[in-house]
């Protein structure tokens, strides 16, 4: 494995992160591979985004990691999280009771 670059940036809203690209060469061109690895730090957090490529297909991820910044208030507001929630029916319950229960947006009818 070969470290290809190593490099300090920083992002749109002045966060500063690095960055690390290695390579493994193989005899066989088609196995080769590269690993980019991105963290930013952010008020006591690390975030961490990571690419893979195979066959010599690398994508710089830096031109996706410059563009990082912190949500405003609106961003978040705007976030529609879709997410399957699983919850067990109580006996008797109709679907109609579940989904008012459980804050279901479905409408059964």
């Amino acid at each position: 494995m070969k470290l290809l670059r190593e490099q300090a940036f920083t992002t749109v809203d002045g966060l500063t992160g690095r960055a690390l690209l290695v390579q493994n060469f193989t005899e066989n061109s088609y196995q080769s591979w590269f690993a980019e690895v991105v963290w930013i730090a952010h008020e006591g957090r690390l975030f961490r985004c990571g690419a893979f490529a195979m066959n010599n297909r690398h994508v710089d991820i830096l031109t996706w990691a410059r563009t990082f910044r912190i949500m405003t208030h609106g961003m978040r507001e705007s976030l529609r999280v879709k997410r399957l929630r699983v919850v067990t029916t109580r006996a008797g319950e109709t679907i109609e009771q579940l989904s008012e229960r459980t804050d279901n947006t479905w409408d059964p009818t």
